[in-house]
Protein backbone atom coordinates (compact mmCIF):
# COMPACT_ATOMS: atom_id res chain seq x y z
CA UNK A 1 0.00 0.00 0.00
CA UNK A 2 2.85 1.89 0.77
CA UNK A 3 4.11 1.87 -2.58
CA UNK A 4 1.05 2.85 -4.38
CA UNK A 5 1.28 6.29 -2.40
CA UNK A 6 4.71 6.47 -3.09
CA UNK A 7 3.93 5.76 -6.88
CA UNK A 8 0.98 8.22 -6.60
CA UNK A 9 2.89 11.00 -4.97
CA UNK A 10 5.71 11.16 -7.54
CA UNK A 11 2.94 11.16 -10.62
CA UNK A 12 1.46 13.86 -9.04
CA UNK A 13 4.52 15.65 -8.63
CA UNK A 14 5.83 14.66 -12.25
CA UNK A 15 2.59 15.93 -13.60
CA UNK A 16 2.20 19.49 -11.99
CA UNK A 17 5.98 20.08 -13.06
CA UNK A 18 5.11 19.61 -16.79
CA UNK A 19 2.41 21.81 -16.38
CA UNK A 20 4.59 24.57 -14.85
CA UNK A 21 7.15 23.70 -17.28
CA UNK A 22 4.72 23.85 -20.17
CA UNK A 23 3.36 26.99 -19.20
CA UNK A 24 6.59 28.76 -19.21
CA UNK A 25 7.53 27.34 -22.71
CA UNK A 26 4.36 28.91 -23.69
CA UNK A 27 4.97 32.20 -22.18
CA UNK A 28 6.21 35.10 -24.69
CA UNK A 29 9.82 36.67 -23.60
CA UNK A 30 9.66 40.07 -24.01
CA UNK A 31 13.23 41.96 -24.21
CA UNK A 32 14.23 45.26 -24.41
CA UNK A 33 16.75 47.39 -26.81
CA UNK A 34 16.42 51.33 -26.79
CA UNK A 35 18.51 54.40 -26.57
CA UNK A 36 18.62 54.64 -22.75
CA UNK A 37 17.81 52.08 -19.44
CA UNK A 38 15.41 54.94 -18.38
CA UNK A 39 12.79 53.73 -21.09
CA UNK A 40 12.94 49.73 -20.29
CA UNK A 41 9.29 49.61 -18.64
CA UNK A 42 7.73 51.51 -22.00
CA UNK A 43 9.72 49.97 -24.15
CA UNK A 44 9.24 46.29 -23.25
CA UNK A 45 6.32 45.96 -25.74
CA UNK A 46 8.41 46.49 -28.63
CA UNK A 47 10.38 43.60 -28.55
CA UNK A 48 8.50 40.35 -28.18
CA UNK A 49 9.91 37.18 -29.23
CA UNK A 50 7.46 34.05 -29.93
CA UNK A 51 10.65 31.23 -29.50
CA UNK A 52 13.88 32.04 -27.32
CA UNK A 53 14.63 35.04 -26.93
CA UNK A 54 18.47 36.11 -28.28
CA UNK A 55 21.06 35.23 -26.06
CA UNK A 56 23.08 38.84 -26.24
CA UNK A 57 21.45 42.05 -26.58
CA UNK A 58 23.15 45.05 -27.40
CA UNK A 59 22.79 48.73 -26.01
CA UNK A 60 23.54 52.01 -28.08
CA UNK A 61 25.34 53.07 -24.87
CA UNK A 62 28.12 50.18 -25.66
CA UNK A 63 26.74 47.18 -23.24
CA UNK A 64 26.38 44.17 -23.81
CA UNK A 65 24.27 41.83 -22.25
CA UNK A 66 24.96 38.45 -22.69
CA UNK A 67 23.02 34.84 -21.53
CA UNK A 68 26.50 32.37 -21.81
CA UNK A 69 24.88 29.10 -22.41
CA UNK A 70 27.51 26.10 -22.94
CA UNK A 71 26.88 22.67 -23.19
CA UNK A 72 31.02 21.74 -22.62
CA UNK A 73 31.29 23.70 -19.69
CA UNK A 74 27.74 23.18 -18.47
CA UNK A 75 27.49 26.90 -18.25
CA UNK A 76 24.49 29.44 -17.60
CA UNK A 77 25.55 32.43 -16.27
CA UNK A 78 24.25 36.20 -16.79
CA UNK A 79 26.58 39.20 -18.30
CA UNK A 80 26.49 42.77 -18.15
CA UNK A 81 29.18 44.28 -20.04
CA UNK A 82 31.02 47.94 -19.65
CA UNK A 83 28.25 48.50 -16.80
CA UNK A 84 31.12 51.16 -16.57
CA UNK A 85 33.23 51.88 -18.82
CA UNK A 86 36.97 53.58 -18.61
CA UNK A 87 37.40 56.92 -20.12
CA UNK A 88 41.23 56.28 -21.53
CA UNK A 89 41.04 55.44 -25.73
CA UNK A 90 42.03 51.29 -26.19
CA UNK A 91 44.77 51.78 -28.69
CA UNK A 92 47.26 54.10 -26.54
CA UNK A 93 50.13 56.37 -27.54
CA UNK A 94 53.94 56.75 -25.68
CA UNK A 95 55.71 59.91 -25.05
CA UNK A 96 56.99 60.00 -28.48
CA UNK A 97 53.97 59.33 -30.52
CA UNK A 98 54.28 55.50 -31.51
CA UNK A 99 50.62 53.64 -31.24
CA UNK A 100 50.79 50.43 -29.14
CA UNK A 101 48.67 48.01 -27.95
CA UNK A 102 47.90 48.06 -24.52
CA UNK A 103 48.10 45.07 -21.59
CA UNK A 104 44.55 44.51 -20.35
CA UNK A 105 44.52 43.52 -16.50
CA UNK A 106 41.84 41.25 -16.00
CA UNK A 107 40.27 41.34 -12.37
CA UNK A 108 37.54 39.54 -11.46
CA UNK A 109 36.14 39.28 -7.42
CA UNK A 110 33.06 38.96 -5.43
CA UNK A 111 31.85 42.85 -4.80
CA UNK A 112 33.41 42.80 -1.22
CA UNK A 113 36.40 43.07 -2.87
CA UNK A 114 35.90 45.55 -5.29
CA UNK A 115 37.64 48.33 -3.30
CA UNK A 116 41.35 46.76 -4.31
CA UNK A 117 40.57 47.94 -8.15
CA UNK A 118 41.73 51.34 -6.71
CA UNK A 119 45.15 49.69 -5.51
CA UNK A 120 45.41 48.17 -9.18
CA UNK A 121 44.68 51.69 -10.94
CA UNK A 122 47.31 53.54 -9.09
CA UNK A 123 49.82 51.11 -10.08
CA UNK A 124 49.00 49.51 -13.51
CA UNK A 125 49.45 51.81 -16.29
CA UNK A 126 47.46 50.32 -18.96
CA UNK A 127 43.61 49.35 -18.88
CA UNK A 128 42.37 46.95 -16.57
CA UNK A 129 38.79 44.76 -16.85
CA UNK A 130 37.28 43.69 -13.88
CA UNK A 131 34.19 41.32 -13.43
CA UNK A 132 32.55 41.45 -10.24
CA UNK A 133 30.34 38.10 -9.25
CA UNK A 134 26.48 39.32 -7.95
CA UNK A 135 24.96 37.01 -5.53
CA UNK A 136 21.30 37.79 -4.61
CA UNK A 137 20.91 41.01 -3.23
CA UNK A 138 24.46 42.49 -4.13
CA UNK A 139 22.86 44.56 -6.30
CA UNK A 140 21.78 47.48 -3.82
CA UNK A 141 26.04 48.16 -3.38
CA UNK A 142 26.11 48.92 -7.27
CA UNK A 143 25.51 52.70 -6.03
CA UNK A 144 29.06 52.35 -4.20
CA UNK A 145 30.85 50.52 -6.93
CA UNK A 146 29.98 53.78 -9.29
CA UNK A 147 30.94 56.23 -6.75
CA UNK A 148 34.52 53.93 -6.56
CA UNK A 149 34.73 54.27 -9.86
CA UNK A 150 33.32 57.77 -10.34
CA UNK A 151 35.46 59.68 -8.00
CA UNK A 152 39.00 57.78 -8.28
CA UNK A 153 40.54 59.78 -11.30
CA UNK A 154 43.03 56.37 -11.93
CA UNK A 155 40.43 54.19 -12.16
CA UNK A 156 37.42 56.41 -14.06
CA UNK A 157 40.20 56.33 -16.38
CA UNK A 158 41.56 52.95 -16.65
CA UNK A 159 39.00 50.32 -15.04
CA UNK A 160 36.43 48.82 -17.22
CA UNK A 161 33.72 46.97 -15.07
CA UNK A 162 31.40 44.19 -15.82
CA UNK A 163 28.94 42.53 -13.71
CA UNK A 164 28.33 38.77 -13.63
CA UNK A 165 25.86 36.66 -12.29
CA UNK A 166 24.01 33.07 -12.15
CA UNK A 167 20.87 32.64 -14.78
CA UNK A 168 18.18 31.49 -12.94
CA UNK A 169 16.17 28.12 -13.21
CA UNK A 170 14.32 27.83 -16.27
CA UNK A 171 15.07 31.21 -17.44
CA UNK A 172 15.59 31.97 -21.08
CA UNK A 173 16.56 35.43 -20.79
CA UNK A 174 18.81 37.33 -18.95
CA UNK A 175 16.58 40.47 -18.80
CA UNK A 176 16.27 40.91 -14.91
CA UNK A 177 13.93 43.74 -14.43
CA UNK A 178 14.51 44.35 -11.24
CA UNK A 179 18.34 44.63 -11.36
CA UNK A 180 18.27 46.64 -14.78
CA UNK A 181 15.65 49.17 -12.51
CA UNK A 182 18.64 49.67 -10.09
CA UNK A 183 20.74 49.92 -12.72
CA UNK A 184 18.66 53.10 -14.31
CA UNK A 185 18.68 54.49 -11.20
CA UNK A 186 22.70 54.19 -10.86
CA UNK A 187 22.86 55.87 -14.28
CA UNK A 188 20.70 58.87 -13.56
CA UNK A 189 22.13 59.24 -9.85
CA UNK A 190 24.15 62.27 -9.96
CA UNK A 191 27.77 61.25 -7.94
CA UNK A 192 28.91 63.58 -4.98
CA UNK A 193 32.29 62.86 -4.68
CA UNK A 194 33.02 65.60 -2.09
CA UNK A 195 32.58 63.32 0.57
CA UNK A 196 34.77 60.06 -1.06
CA UNK A 197 36.89 57.95 1.10
CA UNK A 198 37.85 54.51 -0.02
CA UNK A 199 38.78 53.35 3.83
CA UNK A 200 35.00 53.74 4.76
CA UNK A 201 34.02 52.45 1.38
CA UNK A 202 36.08 49.21 2.08
CA UNK A 203 34.43 48.98 5.10
CA UNK A 204 31.20 49.29 3.69
CA UNK A 205 31.88 46.47 1.02
CA UNK A 206 33.40 44.53 2.97
CA UNK A 207 30.27 44.35 5.62
CA UNK A 208 28.02 42.82 1.94
CA UNK A 209 26.80 39.78 2.89
CA UNK A 210 28.68 36.95 0.80
CA UNK A 211 27.41 33.61 1.10
CA UNK A 212 29.51 30.84 1.96
CA UNK A 213 29.79 29.18 -1.70
CA UNK A 214 31.65 27.71 -4.92
CA UNK A 215 33.21 31.01 -6.30
CA UNK A 216 33.25 30.18 -10.35
CA UNK A 217 37.41 31.38 -10.57
CA UNK A 218 37.05 30.29 -14.38
CA UNK A 219 33.92 31.82 -15.59
CA UNK A 220 35.10 34.99 -13.79
CA UNK A 221 38.75 35.11 -15.19
CA UNK A 222 36.70 34.12 -18.60
CA UNK A 223 34.44 37.16 -17.93
CA UNK A 224 37.25 39.80 -17.92
CA UNK A 225 39.14 38.72 -20.54
CA UNK A 226 36.46 38.82 -22.78
CA UNK A 227 35.30 42.03 -21.57
CA UNK A 228 39.30 43.30 -22.19
CA UNK A 229 39.21 46.24 -24.83
CA UNK A 230 42.74 44.87 -25.67
CA UNK A 231 43.94 41.87 -27.59
CA UNK A 232 46.89 41.45 -24.73
CA UNK A 233 45.72 39.99 -21.52
CA UNK A 234 46.87 39.10 -17.52
CA UNK A 235 44.83 37.29 -15.42
CA UNK A 236 45.39 37.42 -11.96
CA UNK A 237 44.03 37.99 -8.57
CA UNK A 238 42.91 41.55 -7.18
CA UNK A 239 44.85 41.38 -4.15
CA UNK A 240 48.53 41.30 -5.74
CA UNK A 241 50.71 44.50 -6.51
CA UNK A 242 52.80 44.24 -9.78
CA UNK A 243 56.32 45.91 -10.05
CA UNK A 244 56.70 49.55 -10.43
CA UNK A 245 56.44 50.39 -14.28
CA UNK A 246 55.61 46.53 -14.70
CA UNK A 247 53.23 47.16 -18.31
CA UNK A 248 56.01 50.00 -19.53
CA UNK A 249 58.89 47.88 -19.12
CA UNK A 250 57.45 44.71 -20.87
CA UNK A 251 56.28 46.61 -23.64
CA UNK A 252 58.11 45.78 -26.26
CA UNK A 253 58.05 41.99 -25.48
CA UNK A 254 54.15 42.12 -25.22
CA UNK A 255 53.88 43.51 -28.94
CA UNK A 256 56.40 41.33 -30.25
CA UNK A 257 54.20 38.67 -29.07
CA UNK A 258 50.88 40.14 -30.82
CA UNK A 259 52.72 40.23 -33.64
CA UNK A 260 53.37 35.92 -33.74
CA UNK A 261 57.17 36.87 -33.23
CA UNK A 262 57.38 34.43 -30.36
CA UNK A 263 55.06 31.91 -32.23
CA UNK A 264 52.98 30.12 -29.83
CA UNK A 265 54.11 31.29 -26.54
CA UNK A 266 53.11 33.15 -23.42
CA UNK A 267 55.21 35.50 -21.10
CA UNK A 268 55.75 34.58 -17.87
CA UNK A 269 56.07 36.70 -14.83
CA UNK A 270 57.92 35.32 -11.57
CA UNK A 271 55.59 35.74 -8.54
CA UNK A 272 56.62 36.59 -4.38
CA UNK A 273 54.80 37.20 -1.16
CA UNK A 274 56.18 39.35 1.57
CA UNK A 275 55.26 39.31 5.23
CA UNK A 276 52.80 41.80 6.68
CA UNK A 277 54.02 45.64 7.29
CA UNK A 278 57.04 45.06 5.31
CA UNK A 279 57.03 47.86 2.51
CA UNK A 280 56.97 46.92 -1.14
CA UNK A 281 60.22 46.76 -2.74
CA UNK A 282 60.85 49.29 -6.06
CA UNK A 283 63.51 48.05 -7.60
CA UNK A 284 64.89 44.35 -8.10
CA UNK A 285 67.65 45.28 -5.72
CA UNK A 286 65.43 45.70 -2.69
CA UNK A 287 63.52 43.00 -4.10
CA UNK A 288 66.87 40.74 -3.77
CA UNK A 289 67.87 42.19 -0.23
CA UNK A 290 64.28 41.39 1.20
CA UNK A 291 64.47 38.14 -0.46
CA UNK A 292 67.95 37.80 1.29
CA UNK A 293 66.66 38.11 4.45
CA UNK A 294 63.70 36.25 4.41
CA UNK A 295 61.10 38.75 4.30
CA UNK A 296 59.94 37.74 0.84
CA UNK A 297 59.20 34.36 -0.80
CA UNK A 298 58.42 32.77 -3.84
CA UNK A 299 54.67 32.62 -4.14
CA UNK A 300 53.13 29.64 -1.85
CA UNK A 301 56.80 28.49 -1.39
CA UNK A 302 55.94 27.11 2.26
CA UNK A 303 52.82 25.09 1.07
CA UNK A 304 52.84 24.37 -2.63
CA UNK A 305 56.61 24.83 -4.10
CA UNK A 306 56.03 22.54 -7.14
CA UNK A 307 53.01 24.93 -7.83
CA UNK A 308 55.43 27.99 -8.31
CA UNK A 309 58.73 27.76 -8.68
CA UNK A 310 60.79 28.68 -11.22
CA UNK A 311 64.62 27.80 -11.93
CA UNK A 312 67.24 29.94 -12.26
CA UNK A 313 66.04 32.68 -10.10
CA UNK A 314 69.58 33.69 -8.39
CA UNK A 315 70.18 34.11 -12.57
CA UNK A 316 67.36 36.01 -12.80
CA UNK A 317 68.39 38.51 -9.92
CA UNK A 318 71.97 38.85 -11.11
CA UNK A 319 71.08 39.37 -14.64
CA UNK A 320 68.11 42.13 -13.97
CA UNK A 321 69.85 44.03 -10.98
CA UNK A 322 72.87 44.30 -13.52
CA UNK A 323 70.86 44.76 -17.20
CA UNK A 324 68.38 47.42 -18.63
CA UNK A 325 66.91 45.33 -21.36
CA UNK A 326 63.97 43.32 -20.20
CA UNK A 327 64.74 39.55 -22.20
CA UNK A 328 63.03 36.14 -21.75
CA UNK A 329 64.43 32.95 -20.97
CA UNK A 330 62.16 29.61 -22.22
CA UNK A 331 61.28 27.42 -19.40
CA UNK A 332 59.87 23.73 -20.21
CA UNK A 333 56.76 22.41 -18.56
CA UNK A 334 57.45 19.39 -17.02
CA UNK A 335 54.99 19.19 -14.10
CA UNK A 336 51.74 19.02 -14.09
CA UNK A 337 51.86 21.08 -10.65
CA UNK A 338 53.51 24.49 -12.26
CA UNK A 339 50.79 26.97 -12.11
CA UNK A 340 52.32 30.22 -13.90
CA UNK A 341 50.77 33.93 -14.73
CA UNK A 342 51.28 34.83 -17.94
CA UNK A 343 50.61 37.46 -20.78
CA UNK A 344 48.62 36.10 -23.61
CA UNK A 345 46.64 37.45 -26.49
CA UNK A 346 42.74 37.08 -27.10
CA UNK A 347 43.20 34.62 -29.59
CA UNK A 348 45.00 32.10 -26.53
CA UNK A 349 42.71 29.58 -25.09
CA UNK A 350 40.28 30.29 -22.12
CA UNK A 351 40.05 28.45 -18.68
CA UNK A 352 37.78 25.42 -18.94
CA UNK A 353 34.62 26.22 -17.19
CA UNK A 354 33.79 23.02 -15.83
CA UNK A 355 36.48 22.56 -13.97
CA UNK A 356 36.02 22.56 -10.45
CA UNK A 357 37.32 25.81 -8.53
CA UNK A 358 40.10 25.23 -6.26
CA UNK A 359 41.20 21.86 -7.73
CA UNK A 360 43.42 22.14 -10.43
CA UNK A 361 41.49 25.69 -11.91
CA UNK A 362 44.49 27.22 -13.31
CA UNK A 363 46.80 24.25 -14.25
CA UNK A 364 44.41 22.87 -16.82
CA UNK A 365 45.00 26.23 -19.01
CA UNK A 366 48.70 25.65 -18.82
CA UNK A 367 48.40 22.13 -19.64
CA UNK A 368 46.33 22.83 -22.53
CA UNK A 369 48.74 25.31 -23.19
CA UNK A 370 51.43 22.75 -23.03
CA UNK A 371 49.57 20.45 -25.62
CA UNK A 372 48.76 22.75 -27.82
CA UNK A 373 52.51 23.43 -28.35
CA UNK A 374 53.02 26.86 -25.99
CA UNK A 375 56.45 27.91 -25.24
CA UNK A 376 56.86 29.39 -22.00
CA UNK A 377 58.91 32.82 -21.88
CA UNK A 378 59.73 34.18 -18.34
CA UNK A 379 60.68 37.60 -18.48
CA UNK A 380 63.63 39.66 -16.41
CA UNK A 381 63.30 42.35 -14.24
CA UNK A 382 59.35 42.33 -14.04
CA UNK A 383 57.33 40.55 -10.71
CA UNK A 384 54.19 40.08 -8.74
CA UNK A 385 53.82 40.09 -5.02
CA UNK A 386 51.25 38.83 -2.91
CA UNK A 387 51.01 40.51 0.60
CA UNK A 388 51.03 37.68 3.44
CA UNK A 389 52.77 34.84 3.74
CA UNK A 390 50.53 31.59 2.83
CA UNK A 391 51.46 28.50 4.92
CA UNK A 392 48.52 26.41 4.13
CA UNK A 393 44.16 26.42 3.05
CA UNK A 394 42.22 28.12 5.35
CA UNK A 395 39.40 26.41 6.94
CA UNK A 396 37.08 27.62 3.87
CA UNK A 397 39.79 27.12 1.23
CA UNK A 398 40.14 23.40 2.53
CA UNK A 399 36.44 22.77 2.26
CA UNK A 400 36.14 23.91 -1.33
CA UNK A 401 39.30 22.24 -2.67
CA UNK A 402 38.28 19.17 -0.73
CA UNK A 403 34.40 19.24 -2.84
CA UNK A 404 36.10 19.66 -6.09
CA UNK A 405 38.71 16.47 -5.19
CA UNK A 406 35.43 14.28 -4.72
CA UNK A 407 34.51 15.01 -8.50
CA UNK A 408 38.45 14.88 -9.23
CA UNK A 409 37.67 11.47 -10.90
CA UNK A 410 34.98 12.79 -13.31
CA UNK A 411 36.72 15.32 -13.62
CA UNK A 412 40.17 13.86 -14.99
CA UNK A 413 38.57 11.80 -17.33
CA UNK A 414 36.55 14.57 -19.06
CA UNK A 415 39.63 17.18 -18.68
CA UNK A 416 41.80 14.27 -20.60
CA UNK A 417 39.43 13.60 -23.27
CA UNK A 418 39.14 16.62 -23.96
CA UNK A 419 42.89 17.31 -23.97
CA UNK A 420 43.29 13.99 -26.34
CA UNK A 421 39.99 15.04 -28.75
CA UNK A 422 41.81 18.38 -29.60
CA UNK A 423 45.24 17.75 -29.26
CA UNK A 424 45.70 14.08 -30.38
CA UNK A 425 49.30 14.02 -31.72
CA UNK A 426 50.86 15.73 -28.71
CA UNK A 427 49.44 12.81 -26.22
CA UNK A 428 51.69 10.61 -28.46
CA UNK A 429 54.89 12.47 -27.88
CA UNK A 430 54.93 12.45 -23.98
CA UNK A 431 56.17 15.94 -24.12
CA UNK A 432 53.82 17.17 -21.51
CA UNK A 433 53.24 15.44 -18.14
CA UNK A 434 49.81 13.89 -17.94
CA UNK A 435 47.16 15.33 -15.21
CA UNK A 436 46.79 12.46 -12.48
CA UNK A 437 45.54 13.86 -9.95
Amino acid sequence: MFQYIKLIILIFISSALAIIILTLLSKKDKLFVGERFSNLTSSLSNFTFAEKPPLTIYFPSGRKLDHVKTTENNVDHCVLYNFLRHERKSLSKTQNGSSYEPISLALHSTVDYASGVVEQANSWQDLISYSIYLFPGNEAVLPLVKKLHQCHNETREKVSIHLVWQSGFLQYSCYNEALMRIINEVDDDKVNCNDFDLSIMTVEMKAVDIPLSMYPINLMRNEARKGAHSKLHLVTDIETRFSDDFAEKVRPLAQRLLRGEFGKSVLVYRRFEIEDKVEFPRTIKDLWDLYNNKHVFEFHSHFYKQGHIIKNLTEWFQYSATHDEVTVEKVNYTRQEWEPQFIMTNKDPFHLEFVPTRFNDHQTLCHQLCRSGYSFLVMSHVFNIHPGIKRGYSPVEEALSKLGRRRSAGFLRQFNNFLDEHYPKTNETGKCPKMTH
